[in-house]
């Protein structure tokens, strides 16, 4: 008999504790905690062992584990039993997070252990049927799919008051409890999702402020799903149906069956599979045993829980600022097109670093215009909160100010944690922060020169935290690096003799660097979702600058002038938008027609 860990006793790591035990094929033990509930259990099951500690459970010998903890607590838990060498059924969802995914899904590979993820609607005779007639052409291809399901939480389950229920950061609230086990089904039947719209509220759940009701439109290829689901309605029900060329299956998972039209007409034709209540769990582990042992698949591979919790992190994100279009009167205000609306950034949250130099502001100051809400930093937080006080509002919350020095490896980190404490979420970085270098070749140091370079690893520090924040959220991201023409060309000498000094040839190396850098990390971060793009502005000269130089570079620009900061607006609006959402790897000259030359 295989040896079985449950991780967890709450309802879902009871259930899966006394049902592994009826398979009459595994001795299962336990870890919790909860020294009262332990004790509990422990008389209710004939245990094999029950331990307090994840650590000291590890001191016996085991085959498997089942992590029943609170979702945010399971890739954690799951590294730890793998690296233990335990094969690992992991309750729905995946988790709250992709924090530790890849380094989970890299060890399982490397000891070729056993993961499958506890989506137990996979395990129900009947939707398998109709996923079997669906795939073998009955009904030919499907085009639509419709999901529609609640239950009364008061009556099922009292105690979701107490429970991860009542909070996002746990898994809790409806689209990370209940949403889940229908988008994997559905995912299971149709394909994945690749598009999504969402719209979610608390309408009616006493003591929690979670959403329990929920909207959903997907888009799985070619097929178009929709979800209605709310956990406080009278009926227990939850329904699945495809709609084909050919005809109509449907899923009734209160009714334990699957039914089948294939013309107008005609009747319902019925397919029942009475269950007992723990039956699906109990099919749910012996098919995880089947798998430990090599005589089948998982029931569901952690990639494709990671493709379900991908949806459901899209969904709760977007639920923030859903997609709503106003409807008003025509002959008042024309309705936006499309393509307006690709450049909204309505409830989207950027981070601008150096937003308060001659450039940082109108960047800032475009990005708020298109309805995005603004995080300044500065080395100085009154020159940043001066900033904020200056931007236009949005409706999604404030403007926010934090201190961030850009040649302080610990003032990045601490101005990152910052903006994330203060905004909640970020979607877009503009990488513009900048400690400026007045010497040219001739009087740069080594030292300096380095300093100088510094730039760059702060622009990689910062670009790697949103990297790794909206990877742990499941949203998209856009990094934006601001180079310049001199990242690309050299300069004119003389422009500059009898004047000031050269341009800086660590300044010519910084930007040129930058967009290398911008290349690399584009083709690295394309499968998490983040695009990564440089806007370079031409001469773009602040009004200190000696007005002889000014004169001069306008003479070596095709259009005969300097540009204005707020010209930049449109492209950065454009490159941090879904107006570029097929645009990665790029750089964006700004410049007047100075690299045209």
């Amino acid at each position: 008999m295989l040896r079985i860990l449950i991780l967890g006793t709450g309802s879902i790591g009871e259930r899966h504790l006394r049902c592994f035990l009826q398979t009459g094929r595994a001795a299962v033990g336990f870890c919790e905690p909860r020294a009262d509930l332990g004790e509990i259990i422990a008389k209710r099951y004939p245990v094999c062992s029950h331990h307090a500690s994840l650590e000291e459970a590890l001191t016996h010998p085991w085959d498997a584990a089942v992590i029943a903890a609170p979702a945010h607590l399971h890739l954690a838990l799951a590294r730890h039993c793998a690296e233990a060498g335990l094969h690992v059924l992991i309750e729905k969802p995946l988790s709250t997070g992709f924090t530790g995914f890849s380094e989970l899904r890299s060890l399982l590979r490397e000891k070729s252990l056993v993961c499958s993820v506890a989506f137990v609607y996979r395990a129900h005779p009947a939707l398998q049927a109709m996923r079997g007639a669906l795939q073998s052409g009955q009904f030919g291809a499907p085009l639509q799919v419709t999901v529609t399901a609640g239950q009364h939480f008061p009556t099922y389950r009292p105690a979701y008051r107490e429970t991860y229920y009542r909070d996002h950061r746990q898994g809790g609230g409806a689209i990370q409890d209940m949403m889940p086990h229908l988008l994997n089904a559905v995912e299971w039947l149709v394909g994945p999702a690749d598009r999504l719209m969402a719209d979610a509220a608390h309408q009616k759940l006493e003591d929690v402020t979670v959403e329990d009701t929920v909207h959903l439109l997907t888009r799985h290829g070619q097929v178009m799903g929709s979800f209605q689901l709310n956990q406080h309605q009278a009926p227990n029900e939850s329904t699945i149906t495809v709609i084909c060329e050919r005809g109509t299956a449907r899923f009734e998972y209160h009714h334990s069956r699957w039914r089948w039209m294939e013309g107008p007409e005609q009747p319902w034709l019925d397919d029942p599979h009475p269950l007992e209540r723990d039956d699906l769990f109990t099919t749910q582990a012996a098919r995880f045993l089947d798998a430990i042992e090599g005589t089948t698949a998982p029931a569901c591979t952690l990639d494709e829980a990671a493709q379900t919790l991908r949806t459901c992190l899209g969904a709760l994100n977007q639920t923030a600022h859903p997609p709503w279009l106003e409807v008003s009167d025509p002959m008042e205000s024309p309705p936006r097109g499309t393509v307006w609306e690709a450049f909204d950034l309505t409830g989207r949250t950027a981070l601008v670093s150096g937003a308060s130099g001659h450039l940082g502001k109108a960047l800032a100051r475009a990005l708020a215009e298109a309805g995005c809400r603004i995080v300044v930093s500065s080395r100085s937080l009154a020159t940043a909160e001066a900033v904020v006080a200056d931007l236009p509002g949005v409706a999604t919350g404030p403007h926010v100010a934090v201190p961030l020095d850009q040649q302080d490896p610990s003032s990045l980190e601490a101005g990152f944690d910052a903006a994330l404490q203060a905004a909640g979420t970020i979607d877009i970085l503009v990488n513009n922060g900048h400690e400026a270098l007045g010497k040219d070749w001739k009087t740069v140091t080594q030292e300096e020169f380095t300093r100088h370079l510094g730039n760059a690893a702060a622009y990689f520090t910062l670009a790697r935290r949103l990297r790794d924040h909206v990877v742990s959220r499941g949203v998209p991201g856009s990094v934006i690096m601001l180079g310049s023409m001199y990242g690309s060309v050299g300069s004119y000498p003389e422009v500059y003799e009898g004047v000031t000094a050269i341009s800086p040839v660590a300044y010519h190396t910084l930007k040129g660097g930058v967009l290398q850098m911008t290349r690399h990390l584009a083709v690295c971060w394309a499968g998490d979702g983040v695009r990564v793009n440089t806007l370079s502005p031409g001469p773009f000269p602040s009004p200190t600058v000696n007005p002889e130089l000014v004169r001069r570079l306008e003479e070596k620009s095709p259009l005969r002038r300097m540009g204005q900061p707020d010209e930049l607006a449109g492209a950065v609006v454009f490159l941090a938008s879904s107006a570029s959402r097929y645009m990665t790897g790029q750089n964006l000259v700004i410049d007047g027609g100075w690299t045209a030359w």
